[in-house]
């Protein structure tokens, strides 16, 4: 993922020379990627940063409602894997 950012930055930065080379052969970067990109970083950055205070402070009692929160996520999928499929 680090290596994508960097790809989509390094396009961000490139400096067409030649304008008059067909539109398909321009560097461009993928904003969009990028931003999600960045986002997902982000994401995982702030998470062990906070994981790791609430960890710290609260223990092992931090783990819970992040563990709850995927629970419920993953409910509706298991049932419909367990109960949806009989022929």
């Amino acid at each position: 993922m680090i290596t994508d950012v960097g790809i989509e930055l390094g396009k961000l930065v490139y400096w067409n020379r030649d304008l008059t080379c067909p539109v398909t052969s321009i560097v461009r970067a993928d904003r969009p990627k990028l931003r999600l990109l960045g986002l997902l970083l982000g994401s995982f950055f702030a998470g062990g940063v906070f994981g790791a205070f609430g960890f710290q402070w609260w223990g092992f009692f931090a783990c819970l409602p992040l563990g709850l929160l995927l629970l419920l996520l993953v409910v509706p999928s298991m049932i419909h894997d367990l109960f949806g499929r009989r022929h």
